[in-house]
Formats: C-alpha cells, structure tokens, sequence
C-alpha cells in the first residue's frame, strides 16, 4: 500500500466517522427536542401551579391574624380560664353552703 492508497483510506474512514456523528447528532437533537417539549409541558405548568399554591398559601397567611392579635387572644383566653375557675369554685361553695 502505498501513501496515496493510505491517505485514501484516512479519508474514507473520516468519511465513515463523520456521517457516523451526523447521526449521532441527529438522535441527540430529537433527544432534545423531546426533552424541550417534556419541560414545556410538564415541568413549566408544574412549576406555575406551584406558584399559584405559594401564592394562595402567602395570602391566606397573610389572612391570618397577625401575631399581636394572637397575642392578645391568648391572653384574653387565660383571663377567661381565670374567670371560669373562680366561677366553679364559686358554684361549688354554693352549692356546699345549701
């Protein structure tokens, strides 16, 4: 063989790995393509009701009373509890005093 049969055979054989890449390239871009369309239909519209979760829970939090309100309730509750207990023991000596 020769040098001008063995360039041609180089040739030949980057001839053979490049339409070998050609196809490659061609299952990789409908490989993408199909994960391109997976994201948009799937992934995005997961990702927007999630907003749309995040977003109701913030305004139902923010629905909610605040903390100072809160504090007050719970303090307006252990006075309550006060009330009701002296109030039983009051019904009780009553009731022992008959």
């Amino acid at each position: 063989m020769d040098t001008g049969e063995k360039i041609l055979a180089l040739l030949e054989q980057i001839q053979q790995e490049q339409k070998q890449m050609r196809a490659d390239m061609g299952q990789m871009q409908t490989t993408l393509t199909r994960v391109a369309v997976t994201q948009e239909n799937m992934v995005l519209k997961s990702l927007d009701a999630l907003a749309e979760g995040q977003d109701l829970t913030h305004q139902r939090l923010k629905d909610l009373a605040g903390k100072d309100e809160l504090a007050e309730l719970r303090e307006e509750v252990r006075l309550l509890r006060t009330v009701v207990a002296q109030n039983t023991r009051d019904i009780e000596a009553l009731k022992a005093a008959q």
